[in-house]
């Protein structure tokens, strides 16, 4: 997504397909918009983008990649791996 469509998506708001998150999201809530998108017709979740729906103007507060994918795949073990 260039900046350009990104401005319109924030501009747009959420939706029952698009979320916003702010950098620091609980890992919890992460997992519950991700479950809430598995069981519906999926969406995305845009990350770094909090109230009032504006990217922060500083890079310091966004989340690391990895660390989000890790934190994502633990949660997310949690509700469909059989113990």
């Amino acid at each position: 997504m260039d900046a350009e469509a990104l401005r319109q998506r924030l501009r747009a708001g959420e939706n029952l397909t698009t979320e916003f998150k702010a950098a620091g999201i609980h890992p919890d809530d992460l997992a519950a918009a991700l479950v809430a998108f598995a069981n519906t017709s999926g969406g995305e979740i845009i990350f770094g983008a909090g109230e009032p729906h504006k990217l922060p103007a500083s890079n310091a507060h966004r989340n690391d990649d990895k660390m989000i994918r890790d934190k994502i795949i633990k949660k997310l073990l949690n509700y469909f791996v059989m113990k």
